[in-house]
């Protein structure tokens, strides 16, 4: 049975965000549960957003701040519903938000500006404009994206200031996962889109041994990189699905199974939409 979170705890935003509650659904909708559309609910309630008063990059955003990562999730699982009206709108919200100027020409992380250039969310974005039939777009925004990945499989982050883009950091494991995610899952609904040496790069980088990041260092396992409280781990597992071989894929499916009992509803929930998820590159 399916546990939402306490109001009063919101551990990680685990109950103002829109995000664990989109997972979850579109986990249920895969499998036809009737507790969809109480989910559907609880997503529209949320705006599709995180809800949360914070800083970025030392810059304080409201609640009405509009994340692309937020917007992605929640098209995760409208997409599952055949819901192109909601799809329509998260792909509008993300036109919105817009992007950087050249040379960097790389999805806003938010739609407040916080001056932080986020690899993942740009990614995220062409997916999006996938699932909802913009393939044009998708492809435009895809060859801008590999034309930024490094040449060790990975992509940089940038602050921008008045002197241009500084160099911060390359994203950690659980975000590569991320993106190796959306570029074959954008694939995988356009196969027009070119991924194949990309993913190749990628998968070279998070073979690697570790540390690969800074998050590996505090991760236990042997090659699985789980992210600031568990959430790499079910996204390690759908990303490299098929690309690695069995003892890594069985170290990721059990720790992701394990992981449907984590004490956090956001990594609950991503865990069931991974082991849900993963079905689909086996079609």
């Amino acid at each position: 049975m399916l546990t939402y979170p306490n109001a009063s705890v919101n551990n990680y935003y685990e109950y103002s965000s829109a995000d664990g509650f989109a997972f979850a659904g579109a986990a249920l909708a895969m499998r036809k549960s009737d507790l969809v559309f109480d989910l559907l609910k609880e997503v529209d309630k949320r705006n599709w957003k995180l809800n949360a008063a914070i800083g970025i990059n030392k810059i304080p955003v409201s609640i009405s701040n509009d994340y692309v990562y937020t917007l992605w999730t929640c098209a995760e699982f409208f997409y599952i519903l055949k819901d192109k009206q909601r799809l329509r709108e998260v792909a509008n919200r993300i036109d919105n938000i817009g992007r950087y100027a050249s040379p960097i020409n790389l999805v806003r992380y938010c739609s407040e500006e916080v001056n932080y250039v986020v690899p993942n969310v740009t990614s995220a974005a062409i997916l999006v404009y996938t699932m909802v039939g913009r393939h044009g777009k998708a492809k435009k925004l895809l060859d801008i994206f590999l034309q930024h990945q490094h040449y060790n499989g990975n992509w940089k982050y940038y602050v921008l200031n008045s002197t241009g883009p500084r160099h911060t950091v390359f994203e950690d494991c659980y975000h590569l996962s991320m993106i190796l995610y959306h570029l074959r899952m954008a694939n995988k609904i356009n196969p027009q889109l070119k991924i194949h040496n990309a993913v190749t790069k990628i998968m070279a980088y998070l073979l690697k041994n570790k540390p690969r990041c800074s998050v590996c260092k505090r991760s236990e396992d042997s090659w699985l990189c789980g992210g600031t409280i568990g959430w790499g781990i079910p996204m390690m597992f759908l990303g490299t699905y098929g690309l690695i071989n069995s003892k890594k894929h069985m170290q990721g499916l059990l720790k992701t199974v394990r992981y449907l009992n984590h004490p956090n509803f956001r990594i609950r929930s991503i865990a069931m939409w991974a082991l849900e998820r993963v079905n689909y590159f086996c079609e």
